[in-house]
């Protein structure tokens, strides 16, 4: 009887299967231990990006927050918040919002070319809304250094990043006033009616008609 039932094993499709299974395991066998090997090194990789992508948006949150105490202190003056938002090494990411806090401040006291200094030196992040933010600034303090020219092509530039955050009729309309002060009257007006026609349910388009009104 076992012998009939070893006879019968042979012949059946399943067990031979299984058996030509085993065999090619045992031939590839180093093969598919190498490639395990591999799946469990990149996995380690993979997770020790993360830990260290982790603790680093965690270090980032905890020094944004730290400068924005310090920011939005009603205790300390300009100049304490200056030099203790100085002595915060900024990183980045949304630390980076650090030295504009510094400029910002600079600029508000008047002292406009410390504030372009402090942006000029300052590294871009890797936060596109806050070299977005930086620029606008950095447009502001050119107008008020009397470089109309210089603040008209910066934020032109922002206009045209494809990257930018910033909303484009915002930028319109920014450049139309700086154009009006530059008493380039017919370019503010084309891109016044630019921001009509291209963004019609803007916010600033009852601003532009008031400019245009007062214009034409």
């Amino acid at each position: 009887m076992k012998r009939k039932e070893r006879e019968h094993l042979k012949e059946d499709p399943f067990a031979v299967f299984i058996e030509t299974v085993i065999q090619k395991f045992s031939d590839l066998k180093k093969e598919i231990l190498t490639i395990i090997a591999i799946i469990i090194f990149i996995g380690i990789i993979v997770g020790a990006v993360l830990l260290i992508r982790s603790s680093s948006i965690s270090k980032e949150n905890g020094l944004f927050a730290k400068a924005l105490e310090i920011k939005n202190s009603s205790f300390l003056t300009n100049d304490q918040k200056i030099e203790q938002l100085s002595k915060i090494d900024s990183g980045k990411g949304i630390s980076a919002t650090i030295n504009f806090y510094i400029a910002t401040i600079h600029f508000n006291e008047g002292q406009f070319k410390k504030a372009k200094e402090i942006l000029e030196n300052s590294p871009e992040s890797s936060i596109q809304y806050i070299n977005d933010e930086k620029k606008l600034l950095k447009s502001e303090i050119f107008m008020a250094l009397g470089e109309k020219s210089e603040a008209i092509k910066l934020l032109k530039q922002v206009l045209f990043e494809g990257n930018s955050k910033v909303p484009k009729d915002f930028i319109l309309l920014k450049i139309a006033k700086y154009e009006i002060i530059q008493n380039n009257k017919p370019s503010a007006l084309e891109n016044l009616k630019k921001l009509i026609e291209e963004y019609p349910d803007s916010i600033y388009s009852r601003d532009a008609r008031k400019m245009i009104s007062s214009m034409e």
